[in-house]
């Protein structure tokens, strides 16, 4: 699973809340779920915005919030469902349904790694998270490594050739390169590094 970068162009103001609001929420939800649903990051200000979106009109208190949907993998599995058959609807200058669609297609992207987060097991979590890391470092370390050769064969054929157009072309895929690795390596220090090496065994 790539990360995904989310933007505050993907999301209307509202009378009462701005796009930076709602892409702080859109970025506290990936992180949960990236977590392993872990404790630490279901926050009173994210469980009052997640009580209200996606279908949620039930519950009025944070911790039978979370008792219902994150204690166990069926309950975690429950509450995936439950952004996976949302609706969506509503004007998003007056709702967060610009959130629930942009975390829902999010949702969709990636379901085999979110299922994997749902159902782990809390004495695996943090093999699977060791995991994840491996994975995304392994990619920074492939896309550098691709731009290393790309620069390698730009320096050769152009050169011998100086052909402007073949050396313009070299310059945008390592530029391409250094965008992908960059946005990996960022992504690892947002939301991957702290749910490795921050070890909260209280969550």
């Amino acid at each position: 699973m790539e990360p995904t970068t989310f933007s505050l162009y993907q999301f209307t103001q509202t009378k009462c809340h701005t796009p930076a609001d709602k892409l702080w929420f859109v970025n506290q939800f990936v992180a949960f779920v990236n977590s392993g649903f872990k404790r630490k990051y279901f926050t009173n200000l994210f469980y009052k915005r997640l009580s209200n979106t996606f279908g949620h009109i039930a519950h009025y208190d944070q911790e039978g919030f979370w008792n219902t949907f994150f204690t166990t993998p069926e309950n975690r599995l429950k509450f995936l469902k439950m952004v996976l058959d949302c609706k969506c609807i509503g004007d998003p200058k007056y709702t967060y349904s610009d959130v629930e669609k942009v975390l829902k297609g999010w949702l969709i992207d990636n379901y085999p790694h979110c299922l994997s987060m749902a159902t782990t097991t809390s004495e695996n979590k943090d093999v699977a998270m060791y995991s994840t890391f491996n994975q995304y470092e392994a990619l920074c370390s492939k896309y550098l490594y691709e731009m290393a050769m790309l620069l390698q064969q730009f320096f050769l054929d152009y050169s011998y050739t100086c052909d402007e157009k073949e050396g313009r072309l070299m310059v945008a895929k390592m530029a391409a390169l250094v965008e992908r690795a960059t946005s990996l390596q960022d992504w690892l220090v947002k939301f991957v590094l702290p749910n490795n090496y921050t070890k909260d065994k209280s969550c």
